[in-house]
C-alpha cells in the first residue's frame, strides 16, 4: 500500500518483500523519500529510504513505531534494545568486554560498570632452566631456583639432595671399623678359641 504527501514523501508497507522492494527502488529513482515498513527488515536505511520494523496488524507494534524507540544502552554482551513492551528493535552491536589483563595470580576483569565477566589467572609458566644457588654437600642439602617466563618476577626454589657416602645394601651409610692396637689381649679368650678350633678339626 502506498500513501503520498505533497512533499513527495511516500509510506510503503511491505517494503522488503519482492514487489514492495521493487516499488521502493523505483520511487527512490524518481527522487521520492520513501518511508518503508515491514515486519522483517532485510536491508539498510539510507537518506531517501527510511525503514521501520513494524507489524501493521499489531496495535502495540504500531504504537511503538509511532512513539519512537526507547533504547536501553548497549552492554558488553548485548546490543542496544528498545525497552518498550512488544518491541524487539536492536541498534548497533554489543560493546564487547574491556578487560584488565590477567596475570599469573590475578584474574582479568571487565572494567565496564555492571559487568562481572572474569578471565581466569594464567598461572605461572616455569622455565625449564635451573640455577644452583647453594651446592649440596655430604651433610647439607643444596638449593636451586627457576623463574616464571611470563615476567612476573616469581621464582621457585627446589632442594638438591645431600651428596653422601656410598650406600650399603641396607641403604645405610657404612663406615670402616676402628682398631685400637694398644688394647689389652684377653689370653683366656684366645686359649678357648684355640680349643674350639682343635675340636672342630678332630685334632
Amino acid at each position: 500500500m502506498i500513501f503520498m504527501s505533497e512533499r513527495k514523501d511516500i509510506l510503503v508497507t511491505g517494503c522488503c518483500g519482492g514487489m514492495g522492494s521493487a516499488i521502493c527502488k523505483k520511487l527512490i529513482e524518481q527522487n521520492y523519500r520513501v518511508f518503508g515498513i515491514d515486519k522483517v527488515i532485510t536491508t539498510e536505511s539510507s537518506e531517501n529510504f527510511i525503514l521501520f520494523e513494524c507489524d501493521v496488524t499489531s496495535a502495540e507494534s504500531v504504537k511503538n513505531v509511532a512513539l519512537g524507540h526507547d533504547m536501553a544502552a548497549a552492554t558488553c554482551e548485548k546490543a542496544s534494545t528498545c525497552k518498550r513492551t512488544g518491541c524487539d528493535h536492536t541498534q548497533g552491536k554489543a560493546l564487547g568486554h574491556d578487560m584488565t589483563k590477567a596475570t599469573c595470580t590475578e584474574d582479568g576483569k571487565c572494567k565496564r560498570t555492571g559487568c562481572d565477566h572474569v578471565e581466569k589467572a594464567l598461572g605461572h609458566d616455569w622455565s625449564g632452566e635451573w640455577k644452583i644457588i647453594k651446592e649440596a654437600t655430604a651433610t647439607e642439602e643444596g638449593k636451586k631456583e627457576t623463574y616464571c617466563v611470563r615476567g612476573c618476577g616469581q621464582k621457585k626454589v627446589a632442594v638438591i639432595p645431600v651428596v653422601g657416602e656410598a650406600d650399603n645394601d641396607n641403604g645405610n651409610i657404612e663406615k670402616d671399623a676402628e682398631v685400637n692396637l694398644e688394647a689389652p689381649v684377653d689370653e683366656a679368650t684366645i686359649d678357648n678359641k684355640k680349643d674350639e678350633l682343635l675340636k672342630a678339626k678332630n685334632i
